[in-house]
């Protein structure tokens, strides 16, 4: 999605990194006991300390769903290439 440039003071608290890695991710259940789709691929943008932008092409509208109504959590295997194993996450 196209944005406008910022011209205003920049409000952010941690610096951002434009890296992209590939993600592999599955949404789960709240209580972590059920997964409630298979693997799914994407890539990371905009990386800070303080969260990460998971972007996606064709993420099913029956999966958006259960994140749209916070009735899931997202397990990630994120992949950096100078690190042996991929690195897990939730959100």
């Amino acid at each position: 999605m196209w944005r406008p440039e910022y011209a205003g003071q920049e409000r952010r608290k941690y610096i951002r990194l434009d890296s992209v890695f590939p993600v592999e991710f599955r949404l789960v259940s709240l209580d972590g006991k059920r997964f409630l789709s298979d693997w799914l691929q994407g890539f990371s943008n905009n990386i800070s300390k303080g969260g990460i932008c998971l972007s996606v092409n064709n993420f099913p509208p029956d999966l958006a769903k259960y994140l749209k109504d916070k009735q899931a959590k997202v397990s990630l295997d994120i992949e950096i290439p100078l690190n042996r194993k991929p690195i897990p996450a939730q959100a």
